[in-house]
């Protein structure tokens, strides 16, 4: 690898990494929160909790962090949500 690939790689990677760990974050925490039994009786699941979550953290406090976590944000959502929901469906055809 040149000096100047990866000169880019972590520049892009300095771009990316607010918003990929703030997706990392919420994804974590309402996975967790999904495993909890009082919260399972409910019938909410990490997924329900992660689009109510986004909802709430949209709406609030990410157009205050806006500036440094779009592009990863970003990333997340057009390459790592359609690479889950790829695995996810294939999870499903092999059960």
């Amino acid at each position: 690898m040149t000096t100047l690939t990866l000169h880019k790689c972590q520049s892009g990677l300095r771009h990316v990494a607010p918003g990929l760990l703030l997706t990392a974050a919420i994804a974590l925490i309402t996975a967790w929160l999904g495993n909890l039994p009082s919260v399972a009786q409910l019938g909410l699941g990490a997924l329900t909790l992660a689009i109510i979550g986004g909802i709430i953290l949209g709406n609030t406090l990410y157009p205050a962090l806006h500036t440094h976590c779009d592009e990863g944000v970003q990333f997340a959502k057009q390459k790592l949500l359609r690479l889950g929901i790829i695995l996810y469906g294939f999870r499903l055809t092999f059960q």
